[in-house]
């Protein structure tokens, strides 16, 4: 027996965007057995397909989309999309993952992974439906965003189809724009760069062929013991669920490790108003679960009830998002960060390098190396919440100076010293990244 049956169904899709070439490899059994689950196989195929000190918006960086054995299966908490490439941000190995239901539909439709290369005439789409593939032109879909994208391809091909999408920041190559399924993002490290560079909007994919495993009866069995941990663990049947990931937030700021205004402090004095415990009081309204089989229900939907973003639905916010947006830029309204999570989401941004390279732009302008000229009018003081979010527009739009903090603060120091004067060591001390990736609330 192969592959097949044992948790994989054994192929690889390869899409060529710049020839539309399009065909499928069959996956090595010792290769599989020898890495573990969809990143070690993804970190696999980018050592193999990729060419030493590439520049990563070249269309030879191939853009992954695997999946592990575990993948569409009745097993809890497995079905997350492990997206491979190399980061704009980093230049070195990219692995980042997002919830969402396509990692799944990829294996229901006879794949174990998808891996791009190449870089499309014309903004483009890839459509899989059951195992065909195909390439399509996406013109209308260029500048659309996310949910707006996603919207228009399901009035196309059909609801019952999952969708991976960039919005505009990765169509700017944005080395902080992430990729989209449902709201859900994989968000770190500038994945969507990469796909806006091949200039493909979106990839749809539907299956039906359901994944086999070895011994169902078995594996049933343990996939239940392993449902029966996860509801009788404290954190993944109550606080999680009620709580969503921000339920360690008042615990965190207790051991004095929140991030505050810049990682300056670790501790914020107003924790208690963008804690789990506050969101759920006064924002959420449900809970759910963010991909297959998954019984926690951390995720959340917001209702923002009063002040001008009144009646808004939002997807969340989690826990390092309300980092990003609150207490490390000194915000305390969890109205104001749940719209800039909206307005991440709307456009394809990932929060937490947006969050800290606001944080790092917020304590260059407490310093005097920024100001409204410099900021196109903005000031970015610490608490500000309202400057974050036109900023934050700004970004989307690709206007003002909104793209100077979507290139990250490494960018951003060199900048800061050559053109602004800044002091190059100070402006290192202060910046919160390492090669060229912004630190997350850990």
């Amino acid at each position: 027996m192969g592959l097949e049956g044992r948790g994989y169904v054994g192929k690889i899709l390869y899409v060529d965007l710049m020839n539309e070439k399009i065909r499928t490899e069959t996956l090595d059994e010792k290769v599989a057995y020898l890495l573990l689950g969809g990143k070690g196989l993804g970190t696999w195929l980018l050592y193999k397909l990729s060419r030493p000190r590439e520049n990563p918006l070249s269309p030879n960086t191939p853009l992954i989309f695997a999946t592990g054995p575990l993948t569409g299966t009745s097993a809890p908490t497995s079905s997350k999309t492990c997206i491979v490439t190399k980061s704009p941000a980093t230049r070195t190995v990219l692995d980042s993952y997002c919830g969402g239901f396509f990692a799944s539909e990829l294996k229901y439709s006879g794949y174990d992974c998808l891996v791009i290369t190449g870089q499309a005439e014309r903004p483009s789409i890839i459509v899989i439906d059951d195992g065909e593939v195909d390439i399509r032109a996406a013109e209308a879909l260029w500048g659309l965003t996310t949910v707006e994208a996603e919207k228009e391809i399901r009035k196309s091909l059909g609801k019952d189809f999952k969708t991976m999408v960039i919005g505009p920041a990765g169509e700017r190559l944005s080395p902080i724009a992430g990729i989209f399924s449902d709201l859900r993002c994989a968000g770190r490290g500038g994945a969507g760069a990469i796909m806006g560079s091949k200039k493909l909007k979106a990839i749809a994919v539907r299956g039906k062929e359901p994944v086999q495993v070895y011994d169902e009866r078995e594996f049933n069995k343990m996939a239940w013991i392993a449902y029966r941990t996860l509801r009788m663990s404290e954190a993944t049947a109550r606080s999680m669920p009620v709580f969503g990931t921000a339920n360690i937030l008042l615990v965190v700021n207790e051991a004095g490790a929140l991030p505050t205004r810049n990682f300056q402090s670790g501790r914020f004095e107003k924790a208690e108003e963008i804690s789990g415990e506050s969101f759920r009081e006064e924002l959420w309204i449900r809970s759910y679960g963010c991909s297959l089989n998954c019984p926690i229900a951390c995720s959340k939907i917001a209702l923002i009830k009063e002040g001008r973003f009144k009646g808004t639905v939002v997807d969340g916010p989690d826990y390092e998002t309300i980092f990003s947006f609150g207490s490390n830029c000194g915000v305390s309204d969890k109205n104001a960060i749940s719209y800039a999570n909206y307005i991440c989401d709307m456009y394809g941004i990932d929060t937490i390098s947006f969050g800290t390279a606001l944080g790092f732009a917020m304590e260059c302008y407490e310093e005097g190396i920024l100001n409204k000229e410099r900021t196109g009018g903005l000031e970015l003081r610490f608490g500000n919440a309202e400057a974050m979010l036109e900023l934050l527009h700004q970004m989307g739009r690709g206007e003002g100076f909104g793209p100077v903090v979507g290139q990250g603060i490494r960018r951003m120091k060199k900048l800061f010293a050559e053109k602004y004067g800044g002091d190059p060591q100070f402006l290192q001390d202060i910046g919160m990244e390492v090669k060229g990736l912004e630190y997350s609330e850990y």
